[in-house]
């Protein structure tokens, strides 16, 4: 597994036509090959050009009986991220796993608040101790355009502390970051990008 420092922004170069091994995790590009064609494969370079979280607010929405800054039940926070195509092909999908970490997370809801061809699924709980959003985008992303996507996440109870939730950064991994098993992490090539907590 590969980490990156926070705020870095990192791209993955993907070959239309490849077969990834990890499901729904390909980026399939606008023109295929033809079986006999010696041209070169157009390719989409996909990257993670914004991230940002914040309370639905725009601020510490509660104070906890401690005093703490957090976020109280139901409030939740806002993700604000976007995927960049920088070519030269034209990407007609891509994914995103949103990984929160903490118990307090686990039973929390996730809805996109805006974003135009994003899907999403619901958290998946106990994933490694992270619950799990995954969002996937599916549309046609030419060379220099932008996939924007705002999560809102509702907390089921008090978050404790601020740094909890703002200080995130992007990286990029083979696979789940908290999948113990290595030998099945074989796609390297796939924009599929991990977003987790420090």
């Amino acid at each position: 597994m590969t980490e990156n420092t926070p705020g870095s922004l990192h791209r993955r170069t993907v070959v239309a036509g490849a077969a990834w091994t990890i499901p729904v995790v390909a980026t399939a590009i606008g023109a295929p090959l033809a079986a006999a064609s010696t041209t070169a494969p157009q390719t989409s370079d996909i990257a993670i050009t914004y991230l940002a979280a914040s309370s639905n607010n725009g601020a510490v929405a509660y104070f906890g009986p401690d005093g703490a800054p957090g976020w109280g039940q139901n409030t939740g926070m806002i993700l604000d991220l976007r995927l960049g195509n920088f070519g030269p092909g034209t990407a007609t999908s891509a994914s995103v796993d949103v990984f929160f970490y903490s118990p307090t997370y686990a039973n929390g809801s996730a809805s996109i608040v805006a974003g135009d061809g994003w899907t999403i699924s619901a958290p998946e709980n106990g994933v490694g101790g992270f619950a799990v959003v995954h969002l996937t985008y599916v549309g046609s992303l030419a060379p220099g355009g932008e996939a924007r996507v705002i999560l809102g996440y509702g907390t089921p109870a008090f978050i404790p502390s601020e740094t909890k939730i703002t200080n995130l950064t992007a990286y990029l991994v083979a696979a789940d970051p908290a999948d113990p098993n290595a030998n099945n992490n074989s796609n390297t090539a796939s924009p599929h990008y991990w977003v987790r907590q420090f």
